[in-house]
């Protein structure tokens, strides 16, 4: 509470230290400024329906390693949204997790390893069954992944869980995608 809409100059960050939390009351974009982002020492960043958007530039951090005590909250329908830079962009860790009931470090990272064009990646994650499972053998937890502006990219992905999330055998589990409609499993 009490941001701009559109926030920060050069080298400004966002810190949340407070083990009570702190909540999004409003969606938040993070200017296109050297050194902006988010600081992550202790506390969760709960976003609930907004979303938060951090320029190609900025970063989040933590001091030490992220923790279900100090990620962001992305399990309602805001996302945490990143945008990326034409060409090859290094991996960043999207330090999300949820907060329904105990919470639950679930860490996306994606590396862009080539674009035609620029855009962003926004991600969430869901605490439960996903949609239509067809298997026996799957997370009890899902990622929701939207994208704007990019084209013709290739990408690296991985996705962190608990083992509370295992249903069935996880050596029998393939990654998939679910359409809306179908799964379909993931080249790789």
């Amino acid at each position: 509470t009490g941001l701009a809409t559109t926030w920060g100059g050069i080298g400004t960050t966002i810190t949340i230290n407070n083990a009570a939390g702190v909540s999004l009351t409003q969606a938040l974009t993070l200017n296109s400024n050297a050194g902006v982002g988010i600081v992550l020492p202790n506390g969760i960043f709960t976003l609930g329906s907004f979303n938060i958007s951090i320029p190609a530039v900025g970063s989040i951090t933590t001091p030490g390693t992220f923790s279900s005590t100090n990620m962001i909250a992305a399990d309602g329908t805001g996302q945490l949204i990143k945008f990326i830079a034409g060409g090859s962009t290094p991996a960043f860790i999207y330090p999300i997790g949820d907060n329904t009931g105990t919470p639950e470090y679930s860490p996306v990272t994606i590396g862009i390893n080539s674009s035609a064009v620029g855009g962003s990646i926004g991600v969430r994650v869901v605490n439960g069954t996903p949609p239509a499972p067809a298997v026996s053998n799957y997370l009890n937890r899902y990622w929701v992944f939207t994208t704007a502006s990019l084209t013709s990219y290739n990408y690296t992905l991985s996705m962190g869980y608990n083992a509370a999330d295992v249903v069935g055998s996880e050596s029998a589990m393939q990654p998939s995608r679910y359409n809306g409609t179908t799964w379909s499993q993931i080249a790789g």
